[in-house]
């Protein structure tokens, strides 16, 4: 049986939740992750000590370079099962944060168009009469 537990600790709120699994489906969770889906592979920045091919071992001289230069290297390997569960753990409450401030935003966008007043149309004043010059009848 594995047993699962998530906590809420803050000022405003404390919250325990605790969720078991029979083994056979907590395996298969983390054969799932590990098999399936991109928290099954770890990469990494390794950086190895590699014979700096400049480096001449005939001529000592304090300005020759280094005997070993540094190289960097992307390396991508399996995950262990802590790795992708703890990877995946994480992706999860990233995504929830992310749908929660996008939601805050929403919300306080909305208060604050809320809080605009409305614009008065602007009424043109009434047009001036023109003189009219009296009939004169003959």
């Amino acid at each position: 049986m594995a047993i699962i537990d998530y906590g809420v600790k803050s000022p405003n709120l404390t919250l325990d939740v605790e969720m078991e699994l029979s083994d056979a489906d907590s395996e298969r969770v983390v054969t799932y992750l590990m098999a399936a889906t991109p928290y099954g592979t770890v990469t990494e920045n390794v950086i190895q000590q590699v014979p700096n091919p400049a480096y001449s071992p005939d001529q000592p001289d304090p300005n020759d370079p280094p005997e070993y230069i540094e190289q960097q290297a992307w390396v991508s390997r399996p995950a262990t099962p802590t790795e992708a569960v703890t990877a995946y753990a994480e992706a999860v409450m990233n995504d929830i944060l992310n749908q929660a401030f996008a939601w805050d935003q929403s919300q306080a966008a909305a208060a604050a168009a809320a809080a605009v007043s409305p614009i008065t149309p602007i009424s043109p004043p009434a047009p001036v009469p023109v003189p009219v010059a009296p009939i004169k009848l003959k």
